[in-house]
């Protein structure tokens, strides 16, 4: 069951009784991370992710407001030492499986912070959103004809006009300011289950804002996925419910 109206940021509450307070024990995983976290200033914000298109991190994101962990409950453990709000991870320690890393500046685990945590087909780190890819810049990609989409981080094509992407697999229209081949450059080149353009990703994807998700009790589009789900933060959840900030599913009420 869902409630409210979207909140696609959570309010942060900032500790009244200092950073200190906020910590716990559970503190000391703080900073386990290598090679760096995010693309971007990330600031103590409203965890918002952006699209999937864009560079730099978002702020702290999470569930609840909160003093200490004893506060917080998975899947948001842990509360972020100064910006109060329960949080996926402290330090590395606190993940497992594909995402054995924490971003410490956003509290939440991911697959990569840095390139050597990547390897084969997906050998650079798109830190922004904590995963590993094709390229990040146009240099990664080495073969004939060929760029990095910076906005999806794959290896496409590159062009000057739409003639050049006759033979790009699906991806028939030339950015002609980013110079690669795309998908889409508006939503009349969509259809489908996936009718609307991202851009500047020339992606065809199910939704770009909260008025194009109307059906199955999925009223809220995913930032970054661009999905509709369920929930995007425990707000949009009953009472003593959590929203999975992975499967964006309300459960544990």
């Amino acid at each position: 069951m869902l409630r409210g109206i979207a909140t696609l940021g959570l309010s942060v509450v900032v500790c009244l009784v200092g950073a200190a307070a906020c910590g716990s024990s559970d503190q000391s995983g703080l900073g386990s991370s290598t090679g760096g976290a995010g693309g971007g200033d990330s600031g103590i914000g409203t965890g918002g992710a952006g699209t999937g298109a864009a560079t730099g991190s978002g702020g702290v994101g999470g569930g609840p407001a909160c003093v200490n962990s004893g506060d917080c409950a998975p899947p948001t453990p842990y509360c972020h030492p100064t910006a109060g709000v329960c949080i996926e991870c402290l330090g590395d320690a606190n993940c497992s499986g594909n995402r054995p890393y924490c971003d410490t500046a956003q509290g939440k685990c991911v697959e990569c912070v840095g390139d050597g945590n990547c390897s084969g087909d997906t050998p650079y780190c798109n830190t922004a959103a904590g995963s590993c890819v094709e390229c990040t810049a146009p240099a990664n990609c080495t073969g004939p004809n060929q760029t990095c989409n910076v906005a999806t981080h794959q290896c496409e094509r590159s062009c000057s006009s739409n003639t050049d992407c006759a033979q790009a697999n699906n991806h028939p229209y030339c950015d002609t300011a980013n110079g690669v081949c795309v998908q889409c450059l508006a939503d009349g080149n969509c259809g489908g289950d996936n009718p609307y353009c991202l851009l500047p990703a020339g992606q065809c994807v199910r939704c770009l804002n909260d008025t194009q998700c109307t059906n199955n009790g999925r009223p809220y589009c995913q930032p970054d996925r661009h999905q509709c789900v369920e929930c995007l933060t425990s707000d949009n959840c009953q009472p003593g419910e959590t929203c999975n900030p992975q499967e964006f599913q309300c459960g544990g009420g």
